[in-house]
């Protein structure tokens, strides 16, 4: 359900109208666990042909990809971009704070440190999340590693509080948007990657492939 969530949410960055995914077992495990009174009914399709056109995507072929200041669809591979110094990583928010993240970051991060140059941001993505992470010891983990933990939800993403950024930072986040004075100061960078992505970058000191993350 949290991919679909991101998905869903994330739809009109790469051109579609709205994004819809026909709620299955899954769609009723989730909504069973948090609203277990509430009626809904699904609106499916059994055919091929109440589509105008289906295009199928492998996305295992596709390499660990960072949207470059201030567009989204201004997109580079991250292992071209390791000339590129960060000063911070902002983890977490609607889209990227999820238990999932959370978990492939911390898997990343044991046992490692933050660059002496760079700092971490977490907000979980919800209260729901920030208790799981804790009692998986993820939480622990990231902060062992340098982080900073800060509130459930918006936080340096959306200019909010704990974490912007100074003229001429450059950050790599797995927040949603990458528009100029979003972060902070209009004249920061901010480079948007996968939860992978950022936790490596944030241990290496400037962008990496996840890849790369076990030569830091």
């Amino acid at each position: 359900m949290a991919k679909r969530l991101v998905l869903c949410n994330m739809v009109i960055d790469f051109g579609a109208k709205t994004g819809y995914i026909q709620p299955d077992e899954t769609t009723a495990r989730w909504l069973a666990e948090r609203a277990p009174d509430r009626n809904w009914t699904a609106e499916t399709t059994d055919s091929d042909a109440d589509y105008s056109r289906i295009v199928d995507l492998n996305v295992s072929e596709i390499e660990p990809l960072v949207a470059v200041p201030h567009d989204l669809s201004d997109i580079r591979k991250a292992a071209d971009l390791g000339g590129v110094r960060i000063e911070e990583a902002i983890f977490g928010t609607c889209t990227g704070g999820r238990i999932e993240d959370f978990r492939v970051a911390a898997s990343i991060m044991k046992g490692k440190k933050l660059a002496p140059h760079t700092r971490m941001m977490i907000n979980p993505g919800s209260r729901e999340t920030y208790l799981a992470a804790m009692h998986e010891g993820l939480i622990a983990i990231m902060v062992e590693a340098g982080a900073t933990i800060g509130v459930p939800g918006c936080g340096p993403c959306s200019g909010c509080h704990q974490g912007m950024l100074a003229p001429a930072e450059n950050a790599i986040t797995n927040a949603s948007r990458n528009f100029k004075g979003r972060f902070g100061s209009p004249e920061a960078n901010a480079y948007v990657a996968s939860s992978t992505t950022v936790a490596a970058s944030a241990i290496a000191g400037h962008i990496v492939s996840p890849a790369e993350a076990s030569n830091h």
